[in-house]
């Protein structure tokens, strides 16, 4: 899988839904969307650098972390 091969790169997403301490963060690069813990309150539109955490090539799932807030609202 492409994204397994890369573990140390970061992709910049952007966040799109709120559901409580969760975020839904779209990755325009990668065509893919990922559901993320949320580390303090973020407001919409909040750009963040994100890494791979994990990938479950049965499932075709893939896990990333916010390493930086790159710009909020």
């Amino acid at each position: 899988m492409f994204l397994a091969r890369q573990p140390e790169r970061q992709w910049e997403g952007v966040l799109v839904e709120k559901r409580g301490a969760s975020g839904t963060f779209i990755i325009p690069e990668l065509a893919l969307e990922t559901s993320i813990h949320l580390p303090s309150e973020l407001a919409l539109n909040t750009r963040a650098r994100l890494s791979l955490r994990s990938v479950d090539l049965p499932r075709l799932d893939a896990r990333f972390r916010i390493d930086q807030i790159i710009e909020h609202d």
